[in-house]
């Protein structure tokens, strides 16, 4: 081997060369790939945590008006003016409004315990992967990357847990649960979708 670097010293040169060119794209695209999903995880933790505060507050601070002026919550409440969204469906169509602006991004309520009207939804393999994990580590993000139309998303969920406020709502006979929940009960999960950032530009 001695005698070959002696011999063709260029040409040895030019193959160092290029092995040092070819692990330092690769490393740039690794450590590139690694940043863009990162910031894709904290864009969609960072809207979690939005939409979250957003349910939070309709429900300590509507929510009461609401019931103090007489209001009444529906779950039908498209199709009746005279009444208001509970707290969950608030979320669930600023989901439907994300989509309508782009089918990749998307946030939702998922549970193994649908109400009544919503117990013909099948849970994907996210969903089901992410109660489990969510119900034994419930202080944890459950996080995936996947491909959905095509393009590249993040899918980040969280879990919910009764509060006094939503056992007294969850609990009402309307909803078939006969007094199922207790404050404190893992509920289910909220999850948002976001497309992950193209950074071919960058890095070609």
């Amino acid at each position: 081997m001695r005698g070959f670097f002696v011999r063709y010293p260029h040409a040895c040169v030019v193959v160092l060369i290029l092995a040092t060119m070819l692990i330092y794209v690769g490393g740039v695209r690794y450590y590139a790939e690694e940043a863009k999903k990162q910031a894709a995880y904290d864009k969609a933790r960072a809207l979690l945590e939005s939409i979250l505060s957003l349910h939070q507050y309709y429900s300590k601070s509507i929510v009461p008006r609401i019931k103090a002026s007489g209001g009444t919550f529906d779950m039908h409440f498209q199709d009746n003016p005279a009444s208001f969204p509970f707290p969950g469906a608030v979320s669930i169509d600023f989901g439907n409004a994300l989509r309508d602006v782009n089918p990749n991004m998307d946030t939702k309520i998922f549970s193994n315990y649908p109400f009544p009207i919503r117990k013909d939804r099948t849970l994907d393999q996210f969903e089901i992967d992410a109660l489990v994990f969510l119900k034994n580590n419930p202080d944890q993000g459950f996080t995936r990357f996947e491909i959905r139309n095509g393009i590249e998303t993040v899918r980040y969920a969280i879990a919910m847990h009764m509060r006094k406020d939503c056992v007294e709502c969850h609990n009402r006979p309307a909803f078939q649960f006969q007094g199922k929940w207790k404050v404190g009960d893992f509920r289910g999960a909220r999850q948002v979708t976001l497309p992950v950032p193209d950074v071919t530009p960058i890095i070609d």
